[in-house]
């Protein structure tokens, strides 16, 4: 809650600020939160803590790199736990009520909270006609999590006529072959899942700096993602570093999925990726995230 961190700010403790997104780019914000965080909570942040940490760049507002606060902003990038995931490379209790991993690789994944920044609703539109053009040689869909519009997910399904099933409690085993689309809900280990599909999925129309994606590209699928700041960022420090992954376009960036132009752009690289790429998952996704691991960073 933010009330009780706007009242912490008021107290005799030293105290470090994580920002990892806010209010101000959520499109499901109101006005009054947007102005609230805006106006009121992030300037307190920034006059009365001694230390802010921004999951990446692009979270610092423009007008406060013009003044004396930008000192207080240290730079991490990243605090992905790379032991925990490697901990639960398999999770037997997710993977029993799933199609095995040899049905998976006929999957494309998408592992989000299910809101409007998301751009969930919009990518499903794409995938429908995807499917109609592809056919029988279409790779299936399992989307990982919930939130307010799972329910406007299944509407929008019906109303295309894709058949899905939902299976939060994961008391059933799922019927991969009847069904186009998964609904697995919230998983607590989605990276057991995310390793074995074909093709990782992020339409979204904002990011800070997202773990779904680093664990997407630890797990070594090929990846298309729209060119949010967010993802940009990750985008722009693995080229730095690992253009060699770059160019064998394991991590596409695309426009987010706000036009016709780039809705046409999205299938296009959905057909061409179902035709074309190897399957083969790529290296050295371990190294690649390393430099935004907790393992790395946390010293800072």
């Amino acid at each position: 809650s933010t009330l009780p961190s706007l009242i912490s700010l008021f107290s005799n403790a030293y105290h470090i600020t994580v920002i990892t997104g806010s209010s101000l780019h959520y499109k499901d914000a109101s006005i009054l939160s947007r102005l609230y965080w805006s106006l009121i909570l992030e300037p307190l942040i920034y006059i009365f803590s001694n230390t802010i940490v921004p999951a990446a760049p692009h979270l610092i507002p423009f007008y406060i790199k013009k003044t004396y606060f930008i000192k207080k902003v240290c730079f991490i990038n990243g605090l992905i736990d790379i032991n925990q995931i490697d901990n639960k490379k398999c999770d037997h209790n997710i993977m029993k009520n799933l199609p095995p991993p040899k049905q998976l690789r006929r999957y494309i994944c998408l592992s989000s909270a299910i809101i409007k920044q998301k751009g969930i609703i919009d990518f499903l539109k794409i995938y429908s006609k995807y499917k109609v053009i592809m056919k029988d040689r279409a790779l299936n869909l399992i989307i990982i999590g919930e939130g307010p519009l799972l329910h406007d997910c299944f509407e929008l399904c019906k109303n295309l006529k894709l058949k899905f099933e939902f299976n939060p409690l994961n008391k059933n085993k799922i019927n991969s072959i009847s069904n186009n689309i998964i609904f697995t809900g919230h998983l607590d280990n989605p990276f057991s899942v995310i390793k074995n599909c074909r093709l990782f999925i992020m339409p979204s129309f904002y990011e800070g700096l997202s773990n779904q994606l680093l664990e997407a590209i630890y797990s070594g699928i090929p990846i298309i993602a729209s060119d949010c700041p967010g993802n940009t960022f990750v985008y722009r420090q693995i080229y730095n570093d690992n253009l060699k992954y770059i160019k064998s376009n394991f991590f596409k960036l695309l426009p987010a999925i706000n036009s016709k132009d780039n809705k046409k752009k999205w299938l296009k690289h959905l057909i061409n990726h179902t035709e074309n790429f190897n399957i083969k998952n790529y290296k050295y996704g371990k190294k690649i995230i390393f430099k935004f691991s907790l393992e790395n960073n946390f010293p800072k």
